[in-house]
């Protein structure tokens, strides 16, 4: 429970800090406040997790190297996504000539192909790899 605790508060204070610091300023009292104790709780939380018998999340399974690409590589993965689709809608949104200079439901409109897409096709592929693998020969 501690380590579902840490974590939890810890990625609360450190997400708080990111939404907030464009508008409250990165380098003030507030924004410090957030991020400071959420580091500290992230930090607290792989350290008590390395050594918890009932971990939440078996660190030591990052030192197989198969184990550790795939994290890596699903984080990197999801952040490029999650930056493209942001992409697109500062791209739609903004006026020519530099965007296409849509309203935000057309914007919406634009990236719904996509979305739809993903929640189709993403129960698929959970079962295919389920079945065939994630290296299939």
């Amino acid at each position: 429970m501690a380590g579902f605790t840490t974590l939890s508060l810890g990625m609360l204070l450190v997400l708080v800090y990111l939404t907030e610091g464009p508008d409250w300023g990165w380098l003030t009292q507030g924004s410090l406040s957030l991020l400071v104790p959420g580091l500290l709780l992230t930090l607290y939380f792989f350290l008590h997790e390395r050594r918890a018998k009932g971990a939440m999340i078996d660190l030591r399974l990052m030192g197989i190297r198969n184990v550790m690409v795939a994290n890596i590589s699903g984080v990197i993965s999801g952040i490029l996504l999650l930056s493209m689709f942001y992409g697109v809608i500062y791209y739609a949104e903004l006026p020519p000539p530099f965007g296409l200079g849509l309203d935000v439901i057309s914007t919406g409109l634009t990236l719904a192909p996509a979305t739809l897409l993903m929640l189709i096709l993403g129960p698929f592929m959970g079962r295919s790899i389920n079945r065939v693998g994630p290296k299939p020969s």
